[in-house]
């Protein structure tokens, strides 16, 4: 059984989050269901995708617990799976460079999908050119990266995850 934790932040403002809010997210556009991602689930902690496949989060039940919880439940969630996706884009948190680091430690099979953004050279030389290149140079130097790609937009690192999704986890 394999359990997927998608790692990176959501792309609204926690208060603005509703149902179409969640059909935006790459998370649900990669899962074909948004209501896999709004399911209160932190007593369970997954979601089955397939009979050999689970979602292990995140999911999106935050209004009515705080910061401290969403740190332990997604940490948790992270220590369950098998598998880390992440998706990248140039502003994402620094709660996703947490995630990966944590992936990165616990010997998870990684996939990074970023926002190619061009960084002059003198300022940083790196393979990986993302505002998040750090991150993702440490999580390469961890011998378990399956996949790290940059693109040349966020929707273009959607596409391509969904892809790689289908092909390595569903067998489509």
């Amino acid at each position: 059984m394999r359990r997927i934790y998608f790692g990176g932040q959501f792309r609204f403002k926690y208060k603005d989050c509703t149902l179409e809010a969640l059909a935006q997210d790459y998370r649900s556009k990669i899962l074909g269901n948004k209501d896999l991602l709004w399911i209160n689930r932190p007593e369970c902690g997954y979601a089955n995708i397939t009979d050999d496949v689970q979602y292990g989060g995140p999911f999106y039940f935050y209004d009515q617990i705080n910061g401290d919880t969403v740190v332990k439940v997604e940490s948790s969630s992270i220590e369950q799976a098998t598998d880390c996706i992440f998706v990248l884009s140039n502003d994402d948190a620094p709660g996703t460079v947490t995630e990966i680091v944590q992936a990165t430690m616990l010997h998870k099979n990684v996939y990074i999908f970023y926002e190619w953004k061009d960084i002059p050279e003198d300022e940083v030389t790196t393979t990986y050119r993302s505002n998040l290149w750090y991150a993702i140079t440490f999580a390469a130097l961890g011998n378990n990266i399956q996949w790290c790609q940059g693109y040349k937009t966020y929707n273009d690192a959607v596409d391509a995850c969904i892809e790689i999704f289908k092909h390595n986890f569903l067998n489509k």
